[in-house]
């Protein structure tokens, strides 16, 4: 996995849209290390960086994550399972 930010022409390049979407997570600060335990076990290969930064208001963490689109609804349902405060959004995506 890579630890880019989803604004970088680089990344662009490298993911095509069609195979690949970004989702936005987030969970309670406590609960951050199993999320990204959860993210690395249920996504495996399909997942193509994950970022964890701490929210403004310290009592909660936002990951962004790059996804095959085929995974997306396993791994959606598996992090929901198993982290049952975790909010999952779809980003949209911005292309050069």
């Amino acid at each position: 996995m890579k630890h880019v930010t989803f604004h970088s022409p680089a990344l662009r390049r490298q993911l095509p849209a069609d195979h690949t979407m970004l989702v936005w997570l987030q969970v309670d600060t406590a609960s951050a290390t199993s999320l990204r335990e959860a993210v690395i076990r249920a996504g495996l290969d399909a997942v193509r960086f994950l970022r964890i930064d701490a929210c403004p208001s310290g009592c909660s963490v936002r990951a962004l994550l790059c996804v095959e689109r085929d995974a997306a609804p396993a791994l959606q349902a598996q992090l929901l399972q198993r982290l049952p405060g975790c909010q999952w959004h779809a980003a949209l995506r911005r292309h050069a």
